[in-house]
Order: C-alpha cells, then structure tokens, then sequence
C-alpha cells in the first residue's frame, strides 16, 4: 500500500468518525415530574367574588362560555424564557364577564410538570425543557356553572447545546360547554407546541392537554403528535 492510498483511507476514517449529527440522530424524551413550583410573582391568590352580579342576568351569562385571556403565546424563544409568558394565560368564564375575579369558588392553584428532552446517538442531551401546566378549576357564578381561569404554560428550565435552538408555544382553543345550559362545565383544549432545530433541520411535536371545569385532573388525549423531522 503506497503512502498515497494510506493517507486516503486515514482521511475517510477520520470523516467517518466526524459525522455531524443531525435531528434525525436524536432520540426525544417525555416524562412527567413531581409538580414544579411556580415563581411567587405567578402564585396567584385564591379568587373571590368582587362584583355584584345580578342572579338572572348572571345565568344568561353563564350559557355562553368565552376565553378572555390569550389564545396563543409564546414560553420558549431561541432557549429563553418568554418574559411575555409570566402574565399570559387563557380562561374559560361566562360571555359579559370581564375576568375570572368576578366569579367565586375556585379551588387553587393546580400544578402538573413536564421534562422534554432529546439525546443524540452518543448519549448526550442536546435539549432539556421542563415545564408546568397550571389552572384553577371550579368557579362559579351566583352558584351557576364550573369554570376555569389562569389556564397557563410556564417554563422553569430550559438548556440547549451549542448548535441547537429550542422554541415552545402555546395555542388554547376555545372554550366549549360540556354541562348544558343550565349547568355549564366549562373545557378547553391547549397544545404545547415544541421545536427543536439547528441549521440543517427542524423537528416538531405537539401534545395536547384537555381542562374542565369540574376537574382538578389535566388529561392528555391521544392526539398528540410524535416528533416529527421536516
């Protein structure tokens, strides 16, 4: 072998040893963690009711149910805290009611973590986002339906390598009566949208997240997407 084809085939090897990696390469991780506490400045008191509401006019209010609050926002921008999303959240209260301070009967504040990370083919974690999903359940108004209010995605950590950018966002639906119209439950639908990308690819998932307003529990149904390379 001549010192010419010697020195090709160390070069190939070293190529070979050397391949980038690319989203395609990572394997995404989704687990639920003990609840996270939010920052103080997002521990909302418990609400009460702070306006008079006439009884008749206040159940006609209640058949029709709104968000009065954001329908999309952004947590995540380029592996930052949105510091838009330390005051957005969506509600689901009765049409004519400004906020959910007008209605009484909420429980507190309900808290539920999630961890989204990827590893690429060596192990090494090239993101890790943790977030929390947070509402109150339960109000009422003059003792007429169940509604939700601080309806919000908050991130507490988020770490990305060098190379890669993490974006999440948030997009609530709206609201829908799942009682009737004389004893109103609100729901609301929200999807966590995630991307991860670098400058050769981009990857996306969404996982959806159903609120009532007659439940502390937040269920996922099974339509949320797997990531997927674009």
């Amino acid at each position: 072998m001549n010192r010419l084809t010697l020195s090709f085939l160390i070069l190939l090897l070293l190529t070979a040893c050397q391949k980038p990696t690319v989203e395609g390469e990572i394997t995404h991780y989704v687990e639920e963690l003990e609840p996270i506490e939010v920052a103080d400045s997002l521990a909302f008191t418990s609400l009460g009711l702070s306006a008079a509401v006439d009884p008749i006019a206040g159940i006609a209010a209640a058949e029709k149910i709104v968000n009065t609050g954001e329908k999309l926002w952004n947590i995540v921008e380029k592996n930052r805290a949105s510091t838009h999303a330390t005051v957005t959240f969506a509600n689901a209260i009765p049409k004519g009611i400004a906020e959910g301070t007008e209605l009484e009967g909420f429980s507190d504040l309900q808290l539920r973590s999630y961890r989204a990370y990827g590893k690429n083919l060596y192990g090494v974690t090239v993101y890790d986002v943790e977030y929390t999903l947070m509402h109150r359940y339960g109000g009422n108004l003059n003792g007429v339906g169940r509604y939700l209010d601080h309806v919000a995605v908050v991130p507490n950590n988020i770490t990305a390598l060098w190379g890669y950018t993490v974006y999440m966002s948030v997009a609530a639906s709206a609201p829908t009566n799942l009682g009737t119209t004389s004893r109103p439950i609100a729901a609301m639908v929200v999807q966590v949208k995630l991307s991860v990308a670098t400058v050769l690819k981009s990857v996306q998932a969404t996982r959806t997240f159903e609120f009532r307003g007659d439940d502390s529990r937040v269920t996922e149904p099974k339509v949320s997407s797997a990531l997927a390379t674009r």
